[in-house]
């Protein structure tokens, strides 16, 4: 007698595995595809947020005259402190408010739609010097501003207590930063002189055995790094990149750099 009853074919074992096995391989191929497309992202930003600074530097000079800066000019063309980090100087000046005090320029701000996400204080000041750990292996001296001290950002007595004269622990001088959470690095070149400039150009300083940071997204350059002005009548200013290490604008880095845009 025939059943009017509907058969149903189970999966046998094999097929189950094969649909698990597809859909791990899709998975795997839209997360990698996801982060391609965050990190292209957040590269179109960091240009865009150079851009935004370069645009406020030139501002500030037509204003005052000059181009941002607070450590000392270099007294020969080897000179360690010409090549320091000023990213406190660059903050201080296109943000703080025009006062002498919190060292704004005259029509401070000048970036002032930079949101708070990309504002964070430079933990140890000392870390901003050339051939620091902060220059050259990730090792972070800077953290975020906490979202609830966001609103405090642009007033006057917020900004005097994170000058680098108040710099103490986690309350030390403001600067931006870029898409990956690090400072933008910034040196100011137009007030050193020329003689100087011409020997760091022609004779740069080289920069070698950049250690590998832990938990690095992508390569880091390990050879020997040429670092000199690539903008000697302005600034230079620039991103760590995707991978957070400071490669001083090697080409073939993934640093994001005033002078290649």
């Amino acid at each position: 007698m025939r059943s009017d009853r509907p058969s149903f074919r189970a999966f046998t074992l094999i097929e189950l595995l094969i649909v698990i096995a597809i859909i791990a391989v899709l998975s795997t191929v839209l997360m990698t595809a996801l982060s391609g497309a965050k990190r292209r992202t957040q590269i179109a930003v960091a240009k865009s947020q150079i851009t935004a600074l370069k645009a406020a530097l030139a501002n500030y000079k037509s204003d005052m005259g000059r181009f941002p800066r607070r450590v000392q000019r270099p007294t020969s063309a080897t000179d360690a402190t010409a090549y320091n980090d000023d990213c406190v100087a660059m903050y201080a000046a296109l943000r703080n408010k025009p006062t002498l005090a919190a060292g704004g320029g005259q029509n401070s701000p000048y970036v002032d739609d930079w949101k708070a996400e990309y504002v964070g204080w430079v933990t140890d000041l000392g870390g901003l010097n050339a051939g620091t750990n902060f220059y050259s292996d990730g090792t972070q001296y800077v953290e975020q501003v906490p979202p609830d001290e966001a609103e405090d950002l642009m007033t006057l007595n917020y900004q005097n207590q994170h000058l680098p004269a108040n710099a103490g622990g986690g309350n030390g001088p403001l600067v931006f930063l870029d898409p990956w959470g690090n400072p933008y690095h910034y040196r100011e070149w137009a007030s050193v002189r020329s003689n100087y400039k011409d020997q760091m150009i022609t004779t740069p300083v080289v920069r070698n055995g950049l250690a590998t940071p832990a938990n690095v997204e992508g390569n880091v350059i390990t050879d020997n790094i040429r670092d000199r002005p690539h903008n000697p009548e302005g600034f230079d200013v620039w991103s760590n990149g995707p991978n957070g290490v400071n490669e001083f604008g090697h080409p073939e880095s993934d640093d994001v750099t005033s002078w290649s845009e």
